[in-house]
């Protein structure tokens, strides 16, 4: 399906709508799997929390929530369209075979983290061309990224002019969302803000 590059204003909807808990249960992009499918391909996830084994119907939601946000974001009300809903089923599919294919998705350390779950999405939906969709499934993931584990002393001035300390996981997620609003392959980000953060 089409999309075409985010504008100022739909990145400041998407990071609004993104941070809004009502937004994504509007829509259940679960109903676009066939009645089987939610059953299969499970991916087991590690996290701060303990384990669990997730299934199509959360990869769907994840998929079908980030795309929504964009359509939303753009000032689009018919969402839950069946093009949208054949785009996820697509998208989802191919997730949940390349998890299963990978040795990540059955790693005997206790399976995927949510950093590598949320990648896996996006790779998959850059090489479907959806690289605003990629983008908006960043902006909802950022809510929830930890803070780096090194000890830098340098500290930032964001745009709101809070002082916040150096956060290389941030500084990912921001060259992701760069090279995601350009149409490019995002994976460089994770050599960049380690780059970055060794220079500081």
């Amino acid at each position: 399906m089409p999309f075409r590059k985010i504008t100022l204003e739909e990145d400041e909807a998407i990071k609004r709508l993104s941070s809004s808990e009502e937004t994504p249960k509007r829509f259940n992009w679960e109903e676009a799997l066939s009645g089987d499918d939610g059953n299969k391909q499970n991916v087991r996830l590690s996290s701060g929390e303990g384990e669990r084994t997730i299934g199509l119907t959360e990869i769907a939601n994840t998929v079908g929530n980030a795309l929504a946000i964009l359509l939303l974001s753009k000032g689009e009300e018919d969402v839950f369209t069946n093009e949208n809903r054949d785009f996820v089923a697509k998208v989802t599919r191919a997730v949940g075979d390349r998890f299963n294919e990978s040795a990540l998705g059955q790693a005997e350390n206790g399976g995927l983290s949510e950093n590598e779950f949320h990648r896996g999405i996006e790779r998959v939906l850059i090489e479907n061309n959806a690289h605003d969709v990629a983008r908006s499934l960043v902006f909802d993931t950022s809510r929830r990224v930890p803070q780096s584990d090194e000890q830098v002393s340098v500290r930032l001035i964001r745009r709101n002019n809070q002082v916040v300390s150096w956060n290389q996981n941030k500084i990912e997620i921001a060259i992701r969302k760069a090279f995601l609003s350009q149409e490019k392959d995002s994976a460089p980000a994770v050599h960049v803000a380690e780059a970055v953060t060794d220079r500081v």
